[in-house]
């Protein structure tokens, strides 16, 4: 017998649609199915069992480029710390005592109570899928929405009556000669003819040149005739950093609502108990101080020192998703930014008036990027709150339970704008709000023989409050510019430079021992003075602000920390990183050049001056600004003419419900945040982080001369007129620039930048005008000049934006992260420089410390910045300049003249400058599946790790091949031999990713497995029968019966 055979090939299909779990639609893990085989099959040794074919399902296969499976890293995560507001609304035991709300000067839209920032823990974990940030909103110094810090309260001063239309075009400046110590018993004779120091509610003080920095500041004389000038913070476009108090309350004013203050305030967190854990409320007192049992109030305590009040930095958790699978570059940007600019929160806001219901005032909507903060209203943040909270009127400070005005006027400091948001964080991590004691004396040097000193301190020698104060200088040395002498006032200051020098804050007077500087807000108040632990009174004025006192550096012992065998402090040769010179186990300073802030030439100071970091808003290096509604007054009164109020829902007895009150709250944020994909540079980018100036409209657009214009009450519109054209609305309002020489539109009102009327008449000569020469006159013409608050020759190409402070991921597993799919690199993130850096490189951002967008700034922009004298572009080859038109004789033209004519400029942006992605985006991080089954037992196949699935892989599938929505293999050389007897009656199928891992697949995916079995037969069966039949006779009747 011949014993050949052949082989048997069975196709096994083993299709997730028809699995098990196919057929009971379980779809938690597509990537893992089993099959059943009907009747089983039979398997002997020797047969073999191989891939025949692979179709493995995800959508876009064929299409899409980029591959997002959806994917954790097995360690990958980070902590992310933001902050969020809380709110506490009324219930039935909190309802407003006040019998007509509508009269009361403080909202309680939505009847909060309460907002409270909180700070918030997230545990990010690294996905290919997800981004996670913490961001930071900034308000530019626009112009715009904000009032400069310090200032007393909203202008002017007294009832409706005297806050009028003109009130525009006042200027709210500082008298420099203070008429008297003493104050009137009432306001009232400053409304009919007294100093107009009180009336405009501006501090009652100019600070001393001393105190600030020409960078962030400037002083400019208003009144020649009056001896006043206005100091306030650069109006420059500068981004502040907003903050916000930990815990605001909410309230009605009036005798009889100080219950529900204190209600309200008893809501915000004081404290835990030591033992228990449990929170323990504020008190009005401890609300009044801006006491916190963490952030504790001086031990000299002061009503109304707001500046001293713990505020803490907003930082916005923002989460953004891409679609799972493979997707174009475009579908992956789109999916990132619908999640960035999804309306999450929207909100009618409502006010509930007594007697007549509630009152549907207006509506918000927020969305990842773009969200409402508290702000000032020209109601409550008035002269009565400002006077209970600072005593103008001399007397002591305020009962225990506070009063109403004064809550209300501190509400309106519930948010606030920082130039340097890392020098104030750290200043107040290193310093209380007392600051330290000198405990040596010193004396003015004169330049350029003034000798080194050392500066003795109360501050304890502790590698904490070490660390602490070298934190805060690391990062002064990013700001070599405030050390620049063209920025200081003080000659004295000409050696101080970033590389060499450091420095803190000190009382200019010994007479103010209790703080740490003066905010010049305490018009009259008879501030508190401790004195040998005697409580007196006095009147200060700008010497009670600290100055800055330069703090030398020794760059040989700049790195060495306390530990450091090469500096222990003994002397400034050996002081720590650079400073830190230990006396009697106290921190000392060396320094030089002391300023005559402090006294004249060679002046003693005595010890015990105050020094340290100075939490006021007139700190050197350190300015801020208050939100601001926009609104004049309280029925909203523009410029020149229209009110804003909202009529009562209840229309009884025609009630006008003022509005602006209501409106406490701004946007603040970029709400146009995109994730995109240029495909002129293969690049992922983030752009419009900030919120460009817009080209905007007049406060009159809309205007139509042609419609009748009816005088009904002739009162009231004294000295107004109808105006002689028509103002059409803008359409190109929308567009986006940056400006050079911005012009203010008058939408919304700031006593900062008050006055606002510089437009004048002017007739203008033809040809020069000389006593010799004739000339014809050709015509008058509005010409507008810059408001004189406003930085001339600079940019304003942003409203507000946002920082981004946290990128979610650790450098260690960035690689994971979709951030790396998008090609963004770790070493992009890692600013080096400061907030208000000005993004010039969209493809290197690390010159921001935190980073935003701005305007893109292009050389061919300049061509167009020349402008002649009616603001047409010249295009000429000079730089922008002024201009100064030749007047007629006359007296509008006299007062013109001292006005210089700076032409404003628009130019139109799309998107700015954008963070690019430094590398192209990643197409794939998996370049192949393998596929894994129970239909063999041995394991020829040695990779990954296995993630705990003992399956052997049978097949690998590459992704090189695809077609619609599967990658495909044909038959390939792997084979396994069956080693012992078996029935299949089931095969158990998985995909997995080249680490191991399920892959993230579609449910359509199928694998066919090829079985091949050998059957024995014998293929030649004539020659076998004839070869067993031994007769020869036999064989041959064979052999005929076959034929």
């Amino acid at each position: 017998m011949s014993e050949e055979g052949y082989t048997d090939i069975t196709i096994l299909e083993a299709n997730r649609l028809s699995s098990e779990e196919g057929k009971s639609q379980n779809d938690s893990n597509n990537a893992l199915y089993t099959n059943k085989v009907n009747n089983g099959l039979k398997l002997k040794v020797g047969d073999k069992v191989s891939l025949h074919s692979a179709f493995i399902s995800e959508i876009g296969a064929e299409g899409g480029e980029i591959e997002i499976k959806g994917r954790e890293s097995q360690n990958g995560s980070k902590t992310l710390i933001y902050n969020e507001t809380t709110h506490t609304k009324l219930d039935g035991t909190m309802e407003i005592t006040t019998a007509t709300s509508e009269s009361g000067s403080l909202s309680f839209s939505n009847y909060y109570w309460v907002n409270k920032r909180e700070e918030k823990t997230y545990h990010a974990t690294t996905r290919d899928d997800t981004i996670d940030l913490v961001m930071n909103p900034y308000k530019n110094a626009n112009g715009e929405h904000y009032i400069s810090l310090p200032w007393n309260f909203r202008t002017p001063m007294g009832g409706q009556a005297q806050i009028k239309f003109d009130s525009w075009d006042k200027d709210y400046s500082i008298l420099k000669s203070f008429p008297s110590n003493a104050l009137p018993a009432t306001w009232e004779p400053h409304l009919s003819g007294g100093s107009a120091i009180f009336w405009w509610g501006n501090v009652v003080h100019i600070p001393s040149p001393y105190s600030y920095s020409l960078l962030d500041k400037r002083q400019y004389t208003v009144s020649v005739s009056q001896n006043a000038s206005q100091v306030t913070i650069l109006n420059d476009n500068s981004r502040y950093s907003i903050y916000q108090r930990r815990g605001t309350a909410y309230g009605l004013t009036g005798a009889g609502n100080i219950a529900d203050w204190t209600s309200a305030i008893g809501q915000i967190e004081w404290g835990k108990n030591v033992s228990t854990q449990a929170p323990i409320a504020m008190t009005n007192a401890s609300y009044l101080i801006g006491d916190y049992q963490d952030k504790p109030a001086p031990a000299v305590k002061l009503q109304g020192d707001l500046a001293l009040h713990p505020y803490v930095r907003v930082k916005n958790k923002v989460q953004a998703n891409a679609k799972q699978g493979f997707n174009s570059p475009e579908d992956v940007a789109s999916s990132l930014t619908e999640d960035v600019q999804r309306v999450s929160r929207i909100e009618t806001i409502k006010h509930l008036t007594a007697g007549k219901g509630e009152l549907i005032l207006t509506m918000i909507g927020e969305n990842e990027v773009n969200k409402v903060y508290g702000c000032a209203n020209p109601v409550t943040f008035s002269h009565i709150g400002a006077s209970n909270t600072h005593r103008y009127d001399g007397s002591s400070a305020s009962t225990a339970l506070g009063d109403t005005e004064t809550f209300a006027y501190m509400t309106q400091f519930q948010t606030i704008g920082v130039k340097r948001p890392d020098l104030y964080d750290l200043g107040r991590l290193a310093f209380s709000s007392a600051g330290a004691l000198t405990e040596n004396s010193l004396h003015v040097g004169l330049k350029p023989l003034d000798p080194i000193q050392t500066l003795e301190t109360s501050v304890p020698w502790t590698a904490a409050n070490i660390e602490n104060i070298n934190n805060l200088f690391v990062s002064q040395k990013l700001y070599p510019e405030i050390f620049q002498q063209e920025n200081l006032y003080e000659t004295n200051w000409i050696n101080a430079s970033a590389e060499n020098q450091r420095f803190l804050h000190m009382n200019m007077s010994a007479s103010n021992t209790g703080f740490l500087g003066y905010d010049l807000t305490e018009s009259g108040h008879q501030y508190y003075k401790d004195t040998f632990g005697v409580i007196v009174k006095e009147r200060q004025d700008e010497t009670y602000c600290s100055s800055p006192i330069f703090i030398n550096i020794n760059p040989s012992t700049e790195f060495s920390d306390i530990n450091s065998s090469l500096a222990q402090g003994q002397d400034f040769e050996r002081s720590v990183y650079g400073w830190a010179i230990k006396k009697n186990d106290k921190i000392a300073f060396q320094i030089e050049n002391l300023s005559l802030a402090f006294g004249s030439v060679l002046a003693i100071i005595p010890k015990s001056y105050r020094v340290g970091w100075d939490y006021h808003f007139t700190a050197f290096g350190c300015p801020t600004m208050l939100l601001y509604n926009g609104f004049l007054n309280a029925s909203g009164d523009a410029f020149n003419e229209i009110s804003a109020t909202v009529q009562s829902q209840s229309r009884q007895a025609g009630t006008m419900l003022d509005l602006s009150v209501y409106i406490d709250r701004i946007y603040l944020g970029s709400p146009d945040t995109s994730v995109s994909y240029n495909p002129n540079e293969n690049r992922f980018q983030i752009q419009e982080l900030h919120r460009s100036e817009v080209i905007g409209n007049l406060y009159n657009a809309g205007f139509d001369a042609s419609l009748p214009y009816n005088i009904v009450s002739t009162s009231l519109v004294a000295g107004y007129s109808a105006p002689l054209v028509s103002v059409p609305d803008n359409s190109q309002s929308a567009t986006k620039v940056y400006k050079l020489n911005k012009q203010l539109l008058a939408n919304n009102f700031s006593p900062t930048m008050a006055p606002y009327n510089n437009t004048v008449n002017l007739t203008i000569y033809s040809g020069p005008q000389s006593a010799a020469k004739s000339a014809s006159l050709t015509h008058t013409q509005p010409m507008s000049f810059l408001n004189p608050n406003i930085q001339p020759q600079t940019l304003y190409d942003s409203q507000c934006g946002n920082y981004i402070l946290d990128w979610g991921v650790e450098e260690k597993y960035w690689r994971e992260s979709l951030w790396n799919i998008l090609g963004f690199r770790y070493s992009q993130i890692i600013g080096k420089g400061t907030e208000n850096k000005r993004l010039n490189n969209s493809n290197d951002f690390s010159n921001m410390k935190t980073p935003t967008t701005n305007a893109d700034i292009t050389n061919s922009d300049f061509a167009s910045l020349t402008r002649n004298v009616y603001d047409a572009p010249n295009y000429n080859l000079t730089p922008p300049s002024a201009n100064l038109p030749a007047f007629q004789s006359s007296a509008a033209a006299t007062a013109a003249k001292k006005e210089t004519f700076y032409p404003e400029v628009s130019i139109t942006q799309t998107t700015g400058q954008v963070l690019r992605a430094e590398k192209l985006p990643t197409r794939t991080l998996r370049p192949y599946f393998t596929i894994r089954s129970d239909i063999v037992g041995n394991v020829n196949y040695f990779g990954s790790g296995d993630s705990g699935i003992p399956l052997p892989v049978v097949g690998v599938v590459d992704k090189v091949s695809n077609s619609g929505d599967y990658f495909f293999t044909d038959d390939q050389s792997l084979q396994f031999t069956i080693t012992k007897p078996t029935t299949l009656t089931s095969i158990t199928t998985s995909i997995h990713d080249p680490d191991g891992s399920y892959s993230s697949v579609d449910p359509n995916s199928a694998v066919l497995y090829k079985v091949q079995r050998n059957i024995v037969a014998d293929m030649n069966p004539v020659q076998t029968i004839l070869s067993n039949i031994k007769s020869k006779k036999e064989r041959v009747k064979f052999e005929e019966s076959l034929n």
